[in-house]
């Protein structure tokens, strides 16, 4: 895995670009299972990407179900609308259903991957379908140290050609390197970091802070 995020930098550090944008991307995620290891799983995320032209806002709500601590699955509904300044406001909705896997590392080292398909339903008739495949690395340098060093990259793949847009293809790259803390409510944390967003003609350049909540029954 790390050589997958290694590359990944790489090919975002070194592809030619058409275009740099600098984005500051918030994000509030929850996550959530009726039991300790096993149950009924909730999900939510809530999204606002700031940039020069407007703001995007992701409202992503689900439900699944967890086998276990380790697998968990998902299906829901996104609400994208796009706030955009003198210009009338475009919209996405989605479905989209996900494997989240949890593997089992170390004391210091935890690993986590999602599997994400979604259908795209934009302004024209057509429906897209796209994959998404993401790792993400949480690593604490020592037991006691405050931080953790975060890592994630993310591909995404779309399958099909819309008259509204996205062509079939890459259709983008997302890698992110930062720093994370947990606060002092149990199973909520906060990451902070640099991502950078690689498209087929352009780079853009992301200030990303995400809240995470994790809420597990105790007994």
């Amino acid at each position: 895995m790390r050589g997958v995020l290694i590359a990944a930098l790489l090919v975002g550090l070194t592809s030619p670009a058409r275009a740099d944008e600098t984005q500051v991307w918030e994000s509030l995620t929850v996550m959530g299972r009726s039991g300790k290891d096993s149950g009924l799983a909730g999900w939510f995320d809530f999204h606002a990407r700031r940039r020069d032209t407007g703001t995007l806002f992701i409202l992503r709500p689900g439900l699944g179900y967890a086998f276990s601590p380790e697998v968990i699955v998902h299906v829901g509904y996104a609400y994208i609308p796009v706030v955009i300044e003198g210009a009338p406001n475009p919209k996405e909705q989605r479905t989209w259903q996900q494997l989240l896997w949890n593997i089992p590392a170390s004391d210091q080292l935890k690993l986590q991957l999602r599997l994400r398909a979604e259908q795209r339903f934009g302004a024209g008739d057509d429906v897209g379908f796209r994959a998404r495949g993401l790792v993400r690395a949480q690593y604490q340098p020592s037991m006691g140290f405050p931080l953790q060093l975060v890592s994630t990259n993310e591909i995404f793949y779309q399958f099909n050609d819309l008259d509204w847009g996205p062509e079939a293809g890459f259709d983008q790259n997302r890698f992110f390197i930062g720093v994370g803390a947990e606060t002092a409510i149990k199973g909520v944390r906060i990451d902070a970091g640099y991502m950078n967003v690689l498209f087929s003609d352009r780079m853009d350049h992301v200030l990303a802070i995400n809240l995470i909540a994790n809420l597990v029954p105790s007994e």
